[in-house]
């Protein structure tokens, strides 16, 4: 009659289970390990209506903007086109008033900042002070500030997207 398994054999198997079970052991104790050190560790959260601007700050950095688009525009950077594409590129007198109207509002501090969480900003002004004819151009006259990146977006849809 033949033995159920061999010397060589059986020590092949001792030593695999005994192998898992060093690996099943190594497991639960780092997740003991990795467990005590969360439960003891102080775990430090930004709220979310905590912001790394100051109050106008936001707002500060829509009047660079805004006075760096308007010397963009009244530059004489167009000097090297033709006449076609001048028509084109070239503001008009509504494009750089309605920019002007905008920064006077912003440095007059005529606007709200609010902080929306998550830092993001928004820096709103009433468009009921622009006149008539400029009006058209503005369903609303507001900008989206994101703290990390310091992006500055225009969300109102108005004439130039960069005032």
């Amino acid at each position: 009659m033949k033995p159920f398994l061999y010397p060589n054999q059986l020590s092949t198997i001792h030593l695999r289970y005994l192998f898992l079970l060093l690996i099943a052991v190594a497991i639960i104790w780092s997740g003991i390990k990795i467990t005590e050190f969360y439960s003891n560790a102080e775990i430090k959260s930004v709220p979310l209506h905590t912001s790394m601007y100051q109050p106008g700050e936001a707002a500060g950095m829509v009047i660079k903007k805004i006075e760096q688009e308007l010397f963009n525009l009244t530059s004489n950077e167009y000097s090297n086109y033709s006449t076609e594409v001048l028509k084109v590129m070239i503001p008009g007198r509504e494009e750089i008033e309605f920019c002007s109207a905008i920064l006077g509002k912003l440095k007059n501090k005529n606007y709200t900042e609010t902080y929306l969480g998550n830092g993001l900003w928004l820096v709103d002004i009433d468009k009921e002070f622009l006149p008539p004819n400029l009006k058209r151009h503005a369903p609303a006259i507001q900008w989206h500030i994101f703290e990390q990146s310091g992006i500055i977006h225009n969300i109102s849809g108005h004439l130039l997207t960069n005032c």
